[in-house]
């Protein structure tokens, strides 16, 4: 049996390592290291769970063989006689409790866990802090030690109570990071189904965020590029426009929340529309922050049509709901019926009930509709 009784490393260090463990998960583990070798301990585990998904964002030990973790990992809750003797109900992120005050000694020592597991690894004493306990996220910091060095002293509890509050603001800040992350990833993958190419800019044009089709766009080089994260348009003239439009847009007092520009060179045409972003506050960083919106649409391209909003939405049937979509893609009645092998009266009676079911009184309100109502989703459009 190894344990540390070094106690070199200082508190102030200690809490260092917690905060950097949020940017770099080996500094939680020098931590864990460090603290483990301050109580003269057996072993160390820094755990954060999400129960209801069945998963442990991370899980540190120390002083800990692979054996002793798969030994571990065989016994439940149910039979851990310091978890299962926890009110997890009335339990307090941040508070400390000595192994000893939640499970006496004779009721330690005669549970199987003991005389199998812990026992025999020399983990008697010692005592953890609850970091987590939301119906989410739930954290935990424990160790133990042989019962020769008896309970933790009063210096040793000191250290969990100074480093108790800090540990529950990082395990809430690594769960912040985790749920921001999350929602970058699912806002990403949104942007990047869109059909249209959209780039997040700064006011003096850097770019903050370009979706796949703008990727697409700046790399192929053709109407624009990226020159040293700065949006550029290939022609010189295009581009004193296009800044002027970026900077007119993205000023902070200006009145012109919204401009726009065509982009365009033998092969292709590009409708820039440049919008006004919400400043994020009044930080020293908001000059700095996505401004403006601009997105660059293929007049050229036709938006993707689907029938099943029409006849979800609006009861028409399959063969009405295909005819209104030729309608929104241009096409008169006689071409439709040609195109289809369709008597041309029957097209004609498909159009009239459409527009019966659709409340239009014109087809141009028709196509209108249909053109709002029937688009195929983002992820769908993506793969087209």
């Amino acid at each position: 049996m190894v344990w540390y009784t070094c106690s070199w490393m200082k508190d102030w260090e200690l809490v260092e390592l917690i905060y950097a463990g949020l940017t770099d998960s080996r500094e939680w583990q020098r931590f864990l290291d460090g603290f483990r070798g301050r109580l003269r301990t057996s072993q160390a585990i820094f755990a954060i769970a999400y129960p209801e998904e069945t998963v442990y964002s991370m899980v540190l030990s120390s002083g800990m063989s692979d054996d002793d973790r798969r030994e571990l990992a065989q016994w439940g809750p149910e039979s851990d006689p310091w978890v299962s003797r926890i009110d997890w109900a009335t339990a307090t992120p941040g508070e400390f409790r000595a192994s000893q005050d939640i499970c006496p000694d004779e009721l330690l020592e005669s549970s199987p866990m003991y005389s199998r597991l812990l026992g025999p690894r020399g983990w008697h004493y010692g005592g953890g802090i609850l970091l987590a306990s939301s119906a989410v996220q739930k954290a935990m910091l424990t160790s133990t030690r042989p019962k020769a060095l008896g309970p933790l002293n009063a210096e040793e509890v000191g250290l969990h109570h100074f480093l108790s509050p800090h540990l529950v603001r990082a395990v809430r800040l690594h769960d912040e990071r985790l749920r921001m992350k999350a929602e970058q990833s699912s806002a990403r993958a949104l942007l990047d189904s869109a059909g249209t190419a959209l780039l997040l800019l700064s006011e003096k044009g850097q770019i903050r965020l370009a979706n796949a089709p703008a990727q697409r766009l700046l790399e192929d080089r053709g109407l624009i590029h990226a020159e040293r994260g700065h949006l550029r348009a290939n022609d010189p003239a295009l581009n004193t426009k296009l800044h002027e439009l970026i900077g007119r847009v993205g000023l902070p007092l200006s009145q012109v929340n919204q401009g726009s520009l065509v982009l365009a060179n033998d092969a292709v045409t590009l409708w820039a529309t440049a919008s006004r972003l919400a400043r994020p506050g009044d930080s020293p960083l908001a000059a700095e922050a996505p401004a403006v919106a601009l997105s660059l649409t293929d007049p050229t391209r036709r938006p993707r049509l689907i029938p099943e909003p029409l006849q979800r939405l609006y009861g028409l049937t399959p063969a009405e709901a295909h005819v209104a979509l030729q309608l929104a893609d241009g096409l008169s009645a006689e071409e439709i019926a040609l195109r289809t092998g369709v008597m041309l009266d029957t097209t004609r009676t498909h159009i009239k009930r459409s527009l019966s079911k659709m409340a239009c009184n014109r087809q141009g309100e028709l196509v209108a509709l249909v053109l709002r109502a029937a688009r195929a989703p983002m992820m769908e459009v993506a793969g087209v």
